[in-house]
């Protein structure tokens, strides 16, 4: 059950992660949000991005100057306007202004605004009319408030075209024994990280979207492409299909340490611990601030950039980034 990868299922078109699509439904950022005039949208965000950024640069040492930063931030988001208000899209100036608002918020606490808060907020600026199922090329041409997923049944095209799917912890929970490709699991901060936009790439399970829940005690057998339960302690196993507290040890499920070999396999070490390269032992976890490589290295279980690009250390990502505070926000 560990080591989940973030979903990744946009074709294009989420510029930022708070100005995409995976999100739960927002209710268009807020009765009390300032609506945001299309015509003004890029200055608007770039402005509050680089004013708000500006005190965190400074603070951590690294070079600010408001024109440059709010140049390339404009220009930035006049390019997420261009390629997101096609035909066949609304303008949610409501949604812009509580977008907006959530990203000041957030960056006030020098924060990284890539975040679930941020995400809910930002979702929906602009809408199109595909309804789950259909055929999309970017996270707005879908209605629902999910994201464009890769299609690998459609034909290859620039860019590729994909199919709406809904938001993330909201696919569909696939029972034991039915179809599946990928899976979801609830990490400690309330977040959700799935291993897969939930299209199936042929076979029986072509045109699948639905996914397996750690939370229903189920995983997608890659074997099978089916959900099936996590495998007990001494159980026969396939990789990452144990239940919490094990993992798959040479095709059976085997308590992971807190100290002990790891023999260059991450699963080994339990929550507390992770196996360090040097060593080839499971190490307790880092307290944040100090250096990492990984984010399962770290207690926090994030191991984020500093203001050194050759440094990273644990604990939560800052806003406070050479590039963020030149207004790249690619």
């Amino acid at each position: 059950m560990t080591h989940f990868a973030k979903l990744v299922v946009v074709v294009s078109g989420c510029v930022l992660g708070w100005l995409g699509a995976g999100c739960s439904p927002s209710n268009s950022g807020g009765a009390d949000a300032t609506p945001v005039p299309l015509d003004q949208l890029p200055a608007q965000f770039a402005g509050v991005v680089c004013d708000t950024v500006a005190p965190c640069c400074k603070s951590a040492g690294i070079a600010y100057d408001s024109a440059t930063c709010e140049s390339a931030a404009t220009t930035y988001f006049q390019a997420f306007v261009t390629q997101n208000n096609g035909p066949g899209k609304t303008y949610d100036a409501a949604a812009a202004g509580g977008c907006l608002s959530a990203v000041q918020t957030a960056l006030r606490s020098c924060v990284s605004f890539d975040d679930n808060t941020t995400g809910v907020a930002c979702a929906h600026i602009f809408v199109g009319g595909v309804p789950l199922g259909g055929a999309c090329q970017v996270d707005s041409d879908c209605a629902d408030q999910g994201g464009c997923a890769l299609n690998p049944n459609l034909p290859d095209s620039e860019p590729p075209t994909g199919m709406c799917v809904a938001a993330l912890g909201e696919q569909a929970h696939a029972q034991a024994g039915a179809a599946c490709n990928g899976d979801c699991v609830q990490l400690k901060d309330g977040d959700i990280e799935c291993t897969s936009g939930g299209i199936a790439g042929g076979g029986s399970t072509a045109g699948v979207v639905a996914v397996c829940y750690a939370s229903d005690g189920l995983f997608c057998s890659s074997q099978t492409q089916v959900c099936v339960p996590f495998a007990k302690l001494g159980e026969a196993c396939e990789d990452q299909g144990c239940v919490a507290g094990a993992f798959c040890n040479l095709g059976q499920c085997t308590a992971q340490l807190d100290s002990g070999p790891c023999a260059g396999s991450p699963d080994a070490c339990s929550t507390k611990s992770y196996c360090d390269d040097a060593s080839q032992q499971c190490v307790p976890r880092l307290a944040d601030g100090l250096p990492c490589d990984f984010s399962d290295a770290c207690s926090s279980d994030e191991c984020s950039e500093t203001a050194d690009p050759n440094k990273q250390v644990c604990g939560p990502p800052t806003a406070a980034t050479p590039k963020l505070c030149a207004g790249q926000l690619n």
